[in-house]
């Protein structure tokens, strides 16, 4: 089995997608503290034969930059060397070719045009890749009932979309 362990790092907090590659299954899913999460990567028992590690990175955008953005990229840091450390293999994926992978990116808008996010196109890119015909009841599901991305939330919907786009040969 191969594994992508998906992540999308934050300044405080970083989500994260354990991604079943062949299967093409969510084994894992969460939002935890960077510190704990800098200790799993630490601690986790894959090695480099059956896990790979992707990080959404970040692109100039030809704006000013913030002290949470800057720690977003210290976090990221930290994670990668210590996975780099032990042998896996680690790759970064922008945002912005995430969105064009899932076709959320469509230009530029124009004053007073309206439009669904990019992370609502995102969001139902994944959910029609993962319900197939049966939509969001078969994608999600409910708690008697639960789909294959049932629990999935926030931050995590940009992991699991880094995931796919990283298993699918976006590079």
């Amino acid at each position: 089995m191969s594994r992508v362990h998906a992540f999308d790092p934050g300044s405080e907090q970083s989500a994260l997608v354990i991604y079943d590659t062949d299967a093409q299954l969510v084994l894992r899913h969460g939002i935890y503290s960077n510190r704990d999460l800098l200790e799993q990567c630490r601690a986790w028992p894959f090695g480099p034969a059956d896990a790979e590690a992707v990080f959404e990175s970040m692109a100039p955008r030809g704006m000013p930059t913030s002290l949470q953005e800057l720690e977003t990229v210290h976090w990221a840091g930290r994670f990668y060397e210590v996975l780099e450390a032990r042998g896996w293999t680690v790759g970064r994926l922008s945002r912005h070719k995430v969105k064009i992978h899932h076709g959320a990116f469509a230009g530029p808008k124009r004053a007073g045009e309206k439009r669904p996010s990019a992370d609502a196109i995102i969001r139902a890119s994944l959910i029609d890749r993962f319900g197939d015909v049966g939509g969001k009841d078969a994608a999600i599901g409910r708690k008697a009932a639960p789909g294959p991305l049932y629990g999935i939330a926030a931050d995590e919907w940009a992991a699991l979309a880094l995931a796919v786009a990283w298993t699918d040969g976006v590079r």
